[in-house]
């Protein structure tokens, strides 16, 4: 009796230990996320750097995480964006390479996702400007992409 018991106790321990644990760690990632660092007011500061960066740019091809599309839409809606061909897909580049030239610029979040006919187009136009834009937020963050920009130039 005595057995059951003590199992019943340590039982009951394990679990009341567990919740406090569990709520102690949502307690911290929302004083992260929340408190310590405004995540929405980062993502605006993020996309107005990338409107910046865009100005004069009317044809514009994202692949971008965060995605950008609609903040950009919103602020220019006679901008003309274009969303990603997934990098890993290998599409016919007969069917859209003339789409690809045509562009002002590409916005991508990591460069090994490129598609190949992006890059390489890209590797043949070493004019074109390179920017990297990061988002600043603090070590503990969960939060941290950047954003890689190529530019036709002026």
């Amino acid at each position: 009796m005595a057995i059951i018991s003590e199992q019943k106790y340590i039982g009951l321990s394990l679990t009341i230990v567990s919740i406090t644990i569990s709520i102690l760690g949502w307690i911290s990632i929302l004083n992260i996320h929340y408190i310590k660092t405004n995540s929405s007011e980062l993502l605006k500061n993020h996309f107005s750097q990338i409107e910046n960066s865009l100005k004069g740019h009317q044809k514009v091809y994202l692949q971008a995480i965060p995605d950008p599309y609609f903040y950009l839409k919103q602020s220019d809606p006679n901008k003309t964006l274009l969303e990603f061909i997934p990098g890993e897909l290998e599409i016919p580049s007969q069917h859209y390479s003339d789409t690809i030239a045509s562009q002002d610029a590409f916005v991508f979040y990591r460069e090994d996702l490129i598609n190949q006919t992006i890059r390489t187009f890209l590797s043949e136009h070493p004019d074109w400007i390179r920017e990297e834009i990061n988002i600043p937020v603090p070590s503990q963050h969960w939060y941290s992409f950047g954003t890689i920009i190529y530019k036709k130039p002026r």
